[in-house]
């Protein structure tokens, strides 16, 4: 079997927290073993077509960022993005604040 049109020329497959959890019905429940059945599904899937899968949303969950990267996941999105950026303009701030003038 091949996999969809959509995807034959994709190198990757992300799966974030956010939906893989309320399309099974169980939203915000991330250690529900469902969730943990979609992403093992989701990664045999992808290696079966020799994809990457990434996951995402997780940066709060090292538990689970580790377990979906022993099972398979080659891609981790940590989402600290805003951290990083509001870690920035606090620096920048501050170093204004401190001008001497």
């Amino acid at each position: 079997s091949r996999p969809p049109p959509s995807t034959r020329a994709r190198r990757s497959c992300r799966s974030g927290r956010w939906h893989s959890p309320a399309e099974t019905g169980i939203p915000g429940k991330y250690d529900d073993p469902r969730v943990r059945e979609a992403f093992v599904r989701t990664i045999a899937a992808c290696r079966k077509h020799r994809k990457h899968v990434g996951v995402g949303g997780l940066a709060s969950r090292p538990d689970l960022t580790a377990e979906f990267v022993k099972l398979g996941a080659r891609y981790v999105s940590t989402g600290t993005y805003l951290g990083f950026l509001m870690s920035a303009c606090l620096q920048k701030a501050k170093q204004v604040r401190d001008l001497k003038v």
